[in-house]
């Protein structure tokens, strides 16, 4: 089978290369190109971590700095997979800095699109849409067509993708137009046909969307055509796009309450997010199902995928809790790094002016004070954006804040007073809940409430001195009582109420 297959061959001749070797200094650049090339084009699908970091550690140990970037802009990849978008940022933020003396105009398009997919699924979407235009510039200056049509495809797509979660429809609209445009000048090729198909499915969705079934049902069976004529030379490009279009078409199914094929589309996702361990995308398949088989009226295989969607989702929000702490002090750091930068030039300046002219020593006073004082203030304001967040309160006094830890105190300690004094904190939460169901018990009210102040389902069950499986229980009750859909997070739900 190796024999036919100069593709692993390649694979298995660097692998060994790296294995029985016993200095990484002794790598060379060809061998570590070589096993990068295998890993970019399988998308680390056949190689673990372990081969990944052995690349890196070679590249830095000759000093190979796209080696090096290479190897971080895959490890931000699969951070970006498994949902840690914290850890993806720092790892792109990395190659970044790593390439920066490097001519290559693919890898840099790589790195800053990336970057600014990164920027919007952390909810930075201006940060987002000046990163991936940044990008698109990029992706015009490389020599190779049908990577250039792939790259435009690729980061229009996440564009309107942007526009889509900042909710401008009609950016949303134009920037969907233009990727599927350029997306068909690779119909025609093997590499990236995925691209194709999945610019399709977007096609097809936005139709859905906008309920013009017909042209909706038209593209979305026509990119699930295309999905299984992808070769298995690129596995990777060809479970993401079955994931995608797969997708489409089962919320479209749903809709359209066409639920046994909803169903069928939505095993299909799985089974894709599963080949390639999608964390998000498995999550939003089990959405789909458990909303399908609630359809159906079918409560037990519903509550199964409820709890896999949930047990995903609470994986995801606590790594999301932290994530966004990242790109806030990676933004801000900027701020305060160009301030401490202008500083230093400053200084040289007032340097030079020094041994020229004694008269400039007052001005050499005022600079440094001066400088100093944006640095303390830049610094004071990241800390104060970091507090905000982390409290979810982003126009609360002192006081108020100080209420607001004496109440989520008072939860920690499953003391009576807490649901009395969260309504006089928060007099508008209880009534609105009450108008969507009047049913609702105190006890209900009183975990809806943990639920706003984001309590987590591990979190509860300790305080509250109850199981995670009556945890859960109570959650799906709630969802019912309140019509929350099966695909949206109960805690943020409850935050945006």
């Amino acid at each position: 089978m190796l024999q036919g297959n100069p593709f692993f061959l390649r694979l298995l001749f660097g692998l060994l290369v790296l294995a029985g070797v016993p200095g990484y200094a002794q790598y060379n650049i060809k061998q570590i190109d070589s096993i990068l090339e295998v890993v970019n084009e399988t998308n680390d699908l056949k190689l673990d971590t372990k081969q990944v970091i052995m690349v890196y550690n070679a590249s830095k140990a000759i000093n190979y700095e796209k080696g090096i970037a290479e190897s971080l802009v895959l490890y931000s990849k699969s951070s970006y997979k498994s949902g840690r978008y914290d850890t993806a940022f720092k790892y792109i933020t990395q190659a970044e800095s790593t390439s920066e003396k490097i001519n290559d105009p693919v890898l840099t398009f790589k790195i800053r699109a990336f970057k600014g997919l990164c920027y919007s699924r952390l909810g930075f979407y201006k940060e987002a849409d000046q990163t991936l235009n940044s990008a698109v510039f990029i992706a015009k200056t490389i020599a190779d067509k049908d990577e250039m049509h792939y790259f435009l495809t690729a980061v229009y797509t996440d564009l309107a993708v942007n526009y889509g979660r900042l909710g401008n429809s009609k950016a949303e609209r134009v920037w969907g137009n233009k990727a599927y445009n350029e997306s068909q000048k690779l119909e025609k090729s093997d590499k990236y046909l995925s691209v194709f198909a999945i610019a399709i499915s977007n096609r097809g969705s936005w139709f859905a969307k906008h309920k013009q079934n017909d042209s909706a049902e038209f593209y979305l069976n026509k990119a699930l055509l295309l999905s299984k004529k992808i070769s298995d030379k690129y596995q990777y490009k060809k479970y993401y796009a079955q994931w995608v279009i797969n997708l489409h078409a089962a919320n479209f199914y749903d809709v359209e309450k066409k639920f046994s094929q909803a169903e069928s589309s939505y095993k299909e996702a799985v089974s894709a997010a599963s080949q390639i361990k999608y964390a998000l995308g498995l999550k939003k398949a089990y959405s789909g199902l458990a909303k399908v088989y609630k359809n159906l009226n079918q409560t037990e295989k519903e509550l199964i995928y409820v709890k896999k969607s949930n047990r995903l989702g609470d994986s995801l929000a606590s790594v999301d809790k932290a994530a966004i702490k990242t790109p806030l002090d990676y933004i801000v750091r900027g701020k305060d790094q160009q301030l401490i930068t202008n500083r230093s030039n400053y200084r040289q300046i007032i340097f030079i002016a020094f041994l020229l002219l004694s008269v400039v020593t007052g001005a050499v006073f005022f600079y440094r004070y001066k400088f100093k004082r944006e640095i303390k203030l830049s610094a004071e304001k990241m800390n104060e954006l970091i507090r905000k967040i982390e409290l979810n309160e982003n126009k609360r006094s002192p006081a108020r804040i100080e209420e607001l830890k004496g109440i989520v105190q008072l939860a920690i300690n499953n003391n009576p007073a807490f649901l009395m004094k969260f309504n006089e904190f928060d007099l508008e939460f209880t009534p609105k809940l009450l108008d969507i169901n009047p049913s609702l018990i105190a006890v209900e009210i009183e975990f809806c409430a943990l639920l706003r102040l984001n309590f987590e389902t591990k979190e509860i069950a300790r305080y509250t001195n109850v199981s995670v499986r009556a945890v859960e229980g109570k959650k799906y009750r709630i969802r019912k009582k309140l019509n929350i859909p099966t695909d949206q997070d109960i805690n943020i739900w409850m935050t945006h109420l």
